[in-house]
């Protein structure tokens, strides 16, 4: 015994040299060492068990959710739907029937790619082939209504076929639905045992740790150089321009107190630069509304010329349509005050215009409208199309021999939303038009580039609104024509 505790003795004292001898950066990152890499991998493995266990149950438990939906929603609403196409409640194109089992269809494929559950892979792949006959008798019903009246014969399919495909894909699925959910109770299971198992080792791992963090802090002294370090990195990121960062409020009371004060700077640092940013976008804005305005008195002294012309030669109706659509044209460009409309209000202050111009230049302008019903809701900044209408007509087909026309179409690509102004008018050279491009991609200067500003003012307006990423694109052949598309992103009214 007493060799024994002399070698342990002898042990401890080299160990103790060892450590004195150290620098202090050394043994911060040894006793560090030694805390964290046992920790690190007992928590990198019980990760891995526990993310694999999750991925399972949540795979479970989105196959059994999806199959929920799928049997209380499809089954009611596709036979309800089919039932007022045969007795001609609905329109056939209305109740969308393909698209319902199109939709079905790739949840049931889903299903079958997921699922763990062999039977419940058959049973999906069941319900694609009932689906499948489904849809054959939807083509019947169509065939029948395209060819004529043949409600009997509809009705029958209705009751016999399409009732009964879908009373057995609500059957099925319902058994998928039942076995999902044992499995999940099978996962959780597990998942219980691999918990219990857990909190039994990190009690024991915990305990070994303080007992050997509580033995290191007798002999390494505090932790002094990561903090000084960490502050002079944040130094270098802050005078880098990086005012994201913050110190960590940790060491000893001086490095708290100098973390602290550190952040306070940033803060204020970052609320000044805040403060300035916002002010140049307030100042832009209210030059920009400037640059609309002017858009409006030349117009309007213009039309009232017209009205005057109409009123002096009896045409009353005409009269009274052009008073109509000024009245329209200027409550929309007022809008209460707000920047914002929806598409559907842009397009008729669009509209009013053109139809108000249509009656000065009725020989040689002619004009289209073709928008999509489902960006009508979204947003737009106002006064936005009509300004770019207003330069197809004036330089677009004005100075083109016989009549022309302007064209404007609102679609969708992914989440964008594209709006094209098109006229069939004398168009640019190529020098023209690489000219307008390169004012477009720069940001305009108070006084320069008059014989743009408009399209400037858009292109700035949507990219204040929207982000930089939006804006507007243009091209154009000489004596073919000009096309000139908005590219904003979807964002409805509501939101």
């Amino acid at each position: 015994m007493k060799k024994i505790r002399a070698v342990k003795e002898k042990l401890h004292n080299n160990y103790v040299r060892y450590m004195e001898n150290m620098k202090l950066d050394a043994k911060i990152r040894f006793s560090l060492l030694i805390v964290v890499l046992p920790l690190i991998i007992f928590m990198l493995m019980w990760m891995l068990w526990f993310l694999r266990a999750g991925n399972r149950y949540s795979q479970v438990i989105q196959n059994a959710t999806k199959a929920s939906e799928f049997s209380l929603d499809f089954k009611v609403k596709f036979d309800s739907d089919m039932y007022q196409v045969v007795c001609g409640g609905k329109d056939f194109k209305e109740a969308r029937p393909y698209e319902e089992i199109r939709l079905a269809d790739d949840l049931m494929a889903t299903l079958e790619n997921t699922t763990d559950i062999k039977k419940n892979k058959s049973r999906a792949k069941a319900i694609r082939k009932y689906l499948k006959n489904l849809k054959r008798y939807v083509g019947m019903i169509e065939d029948n209504l395209g060819s004529g009246n043949h409600y009997k014969e509809n009705f029958q399919i209705w009751e016999n076929d399409i009732q009964t495909a879908t009373d057995i894909i609500q059957d099925t699925i319902l058994e998928l639905l039942y076995y999902e959910n044992k499995d999940m109770e099978n996962v959780r299971a597990e998942i219980g045992t691999l918990t219990a198992h857990t909190i039994l080792i990190s009690f024991v791992i915990w305990i070994l740790l303080v007992a050997y963090i509580f033995y290191f802090t007798l002999h390494i002294p505090k932790v002094i150089s990561d903090p000084i370090r960490d502050l002079c990195y944040l130094t270098d990121q802050v005078a880098g321009g990086n005012l994201q960062v913050r110190a960590q409020l940790e060491g000893s009371i001086e490095v708290k107190e100098l973390g602290s004060s550190l952040n306070e700077m940033i803060s204020e640092i970052q609320e000044l630069l805040d403060t300035v940013r916002e002010e140049q976008t307030q100042l832009r804005e209210a030059e920009l509304e400037l640059l609309q305005m002017q858009i409006n008195p030349h117009f309007l002294y213009n039309t009232l010329d017209t009205i005057i012309w109409l009123a002096e030669a009896g045409e009353k109706k005409e009269v009274v349509h052009m008073v109509g659509a000024l009245s329209d044209f200027f409550r929309v460009s007022l809008n209460e005050g707000n920047d914002m409309i929806t598409i559907r209000e842009e397009m008729r202050h669009a509209k009013d215009y053109l139809e108000i111009q249509g009656v000065r230049y009725r020989d040689i302008m002619d004009f289209q409208m073709e928008v999509a019903p489902e960006i009508e809701d979204c947003l737009i900044p106002k006064i936005t199309i009509q300004p770019i209408i207003e330069n197809a007509l004036y330089h677009g087909i004005k100075n083109k021999r016989g009549k022309g026309t302007i064209r404007i179409e609102g679609t969708t690509r992914g989440h964008l939303i594209i709006i094209k102004i098109a006229d069939n008018g004398k168009g640019m050279t190529k020098e023209r038009l690489t000219y307008v491009r390169e004012t477009l991609s720069q940001k305009r200067r108070k006084g320069e580039h008059h014989d743009v500003y408009g399209l400037h003012n858009i292109k700035e307006r949507i990219q204040l609104v929207f982000g930089e990423e939006y804006g507007l694109k243009i091209n154009s052949e000489y004596m073919e024509g000009t096309s000139v598309e908005l590219i904003i992103p979807k964002r409805i009214k509501s939101e």
